[in-house]
């Protein structure tokens, strides 16, 4: 059976500044990576080209990561609000489709958890959708045979409280106990590196600041049907 992992995130740079060691980790294994991105981005900046900008560099970061194929949706950075649900779906499901095509295969799930990371509105709108479409699969994307749901996290260590310097409430990391899977990507961490750098737009030394050790482990937890 085929495997392939596919990350769902809402805007360009989500990919490798919280990701990027796992897909290319997993690409380095040998499993097909690809990234959806849901909005365009355009609230990362003044400049007037910023739509631009962002694509490009999402362009660069895909190459460094090696992806298999990354899709952009096209939504406006911002607007993922309540009334636009059932419109992402519909997009979202269209290209996983298209990803998978109709032959049984088992894929991978990866999104940020359901805090968003951040808080962002953004993250937690893709982080629920996501979620819809994975509880929803039989129906939605019949042709996947198996699949698993992994909600990439921060830990206490990397986030040990809520960072109030952020713009909207953005939440401590996850105790050790509430972390189900902790990958180590120090193999790939030069890789990671420069997919974040390819950012540039988006202050990318801030997230390299955190250093090496704590950029070098991605936590995950996985999704266990609801109670």
């Amino acid at each position: 059976m085929n495997k392939i992992v596919i990350g769902i995130f809402a805007h360009p740079d989500d990919e490798s500044f919280g990701t990027g060691g796992s897909l290319a980790l997993y690409k380095k294994q040998g499993i097909p990576t690809y990234v959806i991105t849901a909005t365009d981005g355009v609230l990362g900046g003044e400049d007037k080209n910023i739509v631009q900008v962002r694509k490009e560099e999402l362009n660069k970061a895909s190459k460094i990561l090696q992806l298999s194929g990354h899709y952009e949706l096209g939504f406006a950075d911002g607007s993922l609000s309540n009334n636009m649900y059932q419109k992402v779906l519909s997009k979202l499901v269209a290209q996983v489709k298209e990803i998978v095509g109709s032959e049984p295969g088992e894929v991978t799930f990866i999104t940020f958890d359901r805090t968003g990371i951040t808080g962002h509105l953004d993250h937690i709108a893709m982080s629920m959708i996501t979620t819809y479409l994975y509880q929803h699969l039989d129906k939605l994307v019949p042709s996947i045979a198996k699949a698993q749901l992994h909600y990439f996290c921060l830990s206490k260590e990397q986030r040990p409280k809520s960072d109030k310097t952020y713009f909207v409430y953005c939440p401590c990391g996850c105790d050790e106990d509430e972390i189900d899977i902790s990958l180590d990507v120090s193999s790939v961490l030069d890789i990671k590196k420069r997919a974040i750098l390819a950012h540039a737009s988006q202050n990318p030394k801030a997230i390299l600041a955190s250093g090496d050790k704590l950029l070098a482990t991605e936590h995950f937890i996985i999704y266990k049907d609801d109670k």
